[in-house]
């Protein structure tokens, strides 16, 4: 595949989890500080967004700068948004970790309740479903040599 489609898709990819990202600290910020405030410690559902935001920022890292194969950070990046979709599907459906049930609901019509009735939630579903499409897209077409010595300097290509 051609190097710029490659390379826009990777830029795509990023911002779509940059997206992601920026959702998950927005939410975690006031929870993480009324949690500290009051000297408790912040629910599991809280420390789990922290977690996913480190690890988005940690990949882009690894992938710019050339710290790790992108093959792999790619398989991760998929586990990640796959793993935010199914556990915002579970934490509205199962009440696991803090989470909520709504009675006979099927999990479909209440997923997709939740999906339509709050923006933020929807774009951060859409941006890490769209990215996990990427990625495998990204695992499929692009090629990353095993790193060198000399390829990791962050101004090699």
């Amino acid at each position: 595949m051609d190097d710029a489609l490659v390379r826009g898709l990777r830029y795509m990819t990023a911002q779509l989890a940059v997206l992601s990202a920026a959702v998950h600290a927005a939410v975690a910020a006031p929870r993480l500080s009324a949690a500290f405030t009051s000297g408790s410690v912040p629910r599991l559902a809280t420390l789990l967004f922290v977690l996913a935001v480190a690890g988005i920022l940690a990949g882009i890292v690894a992938v710019r700068f050339r710290l790790a194969p992108r093959r792999t950070v790619y398989a991760l990046g998929l586990l990640l948004m796959l793993g935010q979709v199914l556990g915002w599907v579970a934490y509205h459906n199962l009440a696991l970790l803090g989470g909520h049930t709504h009675g006979s609901y099927s999990i479909l019509s209440n997923t997709w309740a939740h999906f339509v009735g709050d923006p933020v939630e929807a774009a951060a579903k859409t941006a890490e479903t769209l990215a996990a499409l990427l990625l495998v897209v990204l695992l499929r077409v692009d090629t990353d040599p095993v790193l060198s010595a000399d390829s990791r300097a962050p101004w090699s290509a």
